[in-house]
């Protein structure tokens, strides 16, 4: 972790130093304001630099500026701002400073938050530890549930927790969008009994159905199987997967556990945990199929407690209560059926968070 002296010098990187000194130039005035320092991030759709903010009463008050790449949709850009204008009173989500605009450049000026590197947590975090990082993370998700919202991206590097504070803070709604209650997924209509439809063998001729189209948006390893499946009635349980996915990592110490290239590789992935049944039978639930010929993947999946042994090459603990219900709940948050999924706010309820 940098020293508090470091956070306010500026950056010894030519390249860096280069992309800051353009940044300034492009962007009129930004210089009277805010006195750059280090790049600090970067996705797909932004780069995040540290800043002083030179109108603060004692120019000492570090920022982080968001510069949102102007090739951004207008709409996404707006939608970004109204999420974080309305989830602006939880203390678990990050909040705007201020919002700039030069030509088809957009700033979003935020707090710089001190934060723990995840690379340090997955490591040495033990159960305690495990506890407050997830009860953080699941209220900042509880919250966002709760105003409609789904983020879409919560993997470690969009939740800053302090070890420290044992406070978390969920950053980056790029991707994030407001909870549509449309489309026709298979997975929302009631349960029909089987007999009622006859086996079709082969293909329909010159099908006329339109593509299945549905957001697909997301991080590579931590999107749900009903992302992966194209559902076109997604809700804030996708959060809850990717959250569930977070928790599997600090429990079998792996960073990133899933490591799949495109979204046939990732269902395979899941496959070689959950079993070809299970899988089969997520993909019908939203009118697909799952087949594979890849003879090392089983029947049925592979038990928590024995992949955890294996990825920490040590035992689990049977005889240990608060381990067995972090298992308990890692089942519970990564579901493959999205309907029986817990939400956030169901798994702020789990023994988990009572164990003491």
């Amino acid at each position: 972790m940098q020293s508090e002296v470091d956070l306010y010098k500026r950056t010894t990187n030519p390249e860096v130093n280069a992309e800051i000194e353009r940044f300034e130039a492009e962007f009129d005035g930004l210089t009277d304001q805010f006195e750059l320092l280090d790049k600090i991030g970067e996705g797909t759709f932004s780069f995040v630099y540290r800043a002083i903010d030179l109108w603060s009463p004692t120019k000492k008050s570090l920022v982080a500026v968001k510069r949102i790449h102007a090739t951004s949709s207008p709409r996404r850009i707006y939608t970004e701002l109204d999420i974080l204008s309305t989830l602006k009173s939880s203390p678990h989500i990050c909040e705007i400073v201020t919002v700039l605009r030069c030509r088809d450049q957009v700033l979003l000026v935020m707090p710089c938050i001190n934060f723990t590197d995840f690379r340090y947590i997955y490591m040495s975090t033990d159960l305690g530890e495990m506890r407050s990082y997830m009860s953080e993370l699941l209220k900042a998700l509880a919250f966002t549930a709760s105003k409609g919202v789904i983020h879409r991206d919560v993997k470690p590097t969009n939740f800053l927790y302090d070890i420290h504070t044992k406070r978390g803070v969920l950053v980056d709604f790029g991707l994030a969008e407001y909870q549509q209650e449309k489309g026709n997924c298979t997975c929302r209509l009631p349960r029909i009994e089987n007999h009622t439809f006859k086996p079709r063998n082969g293909y329909i001729q010159d099908d006329t159905r339109p593509p299945r189209r549905a957001n697909r948006a997301g991080t590579r390893g931590f999107r749900p199987p009903e992302v992966l499946l194209k559902c076109n009635r997604q809700d804030h349980k996708i959060d809850v997967w990717a959250a569930g996915v977070v928790l599997l990592m600090l429990l079998t110490r792996r960073f990133p556990f899933f490591n799949s290239l495109d979204d046939a590789d990732a269902l395979v992935e899941m496959a070689t945990i959950f079993g070809r049944r299970e899988m089969r039978q997520v993909s019908l639930l939203h009118n697909c199929v799952f087949e594979t010929n890849i003879p090392t993947i089983s029947e049925e999946r592979t038990p928590w407690a024995q992949l955890i042994d294996w990825s920490r090459e040590e035992r689990v603990r049977e005889d240990n209560p608060e381990e067995s219900n972090a298992i308990d709940l890692l089942d519970k948050m990564m579901t493959l059926d999205c309907r029986q999924r817990l939400s956030a706010a169901e798994c702020l309820q789990h023994e988990f968070f009572s164990d003491t």
